[in-house]
């Protein structure tokens, strides 16, 4: 009798539908020092006037602004990113930044003196009053500064990325959360130069938009060192209070600083 053949066994391993692996979100944190250029439009119209009142004494100076010019300035940046998509990150984080305003304030000076003396009149000495008066131009510089704090919020296109470099470009925003005004001019308390309405309110948020080139360069499997020149500009002014000027500010600068990949 010929013999049954027994059904070969199926292998499990071939009947096993072979598993994708999943693609790892990588978490990065970046710090950065960005020197940069920052420039404003001045309204050279806006009056200015001071008065300060000492014993008989009244001056009253009514000025322009003549100059005004922002310092290079260096701002300090810390960062969080993900990886969204092969190509794309989100990220967001902290920077500050400290601006330097150089001032100079021109205009008229009237300086009013009363002096009360004796007068013959009638026979008799009475009290009267003569009033001095000298004008001359005076000038006002100072150094003011903006202490500013902002949250950036971005997206990170990665064109290349290979075992050495990197190249991407960024978009985003800033929102300022905090500012703080630094009034040079007005160190005088008593008699502080009074500027346009509106200019002496409450801090106020901003936004800021910018973009960017990143390119970045592999120091070890976890290290980076990067560079990213960006321009930002500003879309509303910023108002600080007891600042002299509201104003959009807009910066130009190079940012250079280490990314480190968690996981």
């Amino acid at each position: 009798d010929p013999k049954e053949s027994k059904p070969a066994k199926k292998n499990k391993k071939e009947n096993t539908a072979p598993t994708k692996p999943k693609n790892k979100k990588h978490w990065f944190i970046e710090a950065a020092a960005v020197p940069l250029i920052a420039s404003t439009m001045y309204n050279k119209n806006i009056p200015f006037i001071r008065t300060l009142t000492e014993n008989n004494t009244v001056s009253v100076y009514k000025a322009n602004l003549k100059s005004a010019s922002i310092e290079p300035a260096v701002a300090l940046c810390f960062f969080v990113r993900t990886q969204i998509s092969k190509k794309l990150d989100a990220g967001m984080g902290m920077q500050y930044m400290l601006l330097k305003e150089n001032l100079q304030i021109e205009g008229k000076e009237i300086t009013t003196t009363n002096t009360i003396v004796q007068r013959l009149a009638n026979g008799q000495l009475l009290p009267d009053t003569v009033a001095t008066v000298s004008e001359g131009t005076r000038s006002v510089n100072a150094t003011n500064s903006y202490e500013l704090f902002s949250i950036p919020l971005f997206l990170q296109y990665n064109i290349i990325e290979n075992e050495q470099w990197s190249l991407g470009a960024v978009g985003g925003f800033y929102f300022n959360i905090s500012s703080n005004y630094k009034d040079e001019i007005n160190r005088n308390a008593v008699a502080p130069l009074q500027g346009a309405p509106g200019t002496r309110g409450k801090n106020s948020t901003g936004v800021d938009i910018f973009a960017g080139m990143r390119i970045g360069k592999k120091l070890s499997r976890r290290l980076d060192i990067f560079a990213m020149p960006s321009i930002r500009l500003g879309l509303a002014k910023y108002n600080v209070k007891n600042g002299l000027l509201d104003k959009n500010i807009n910066q130009g600068g190079v940012g250079f600083g280490l990314c480190y990949k968690i996981k």
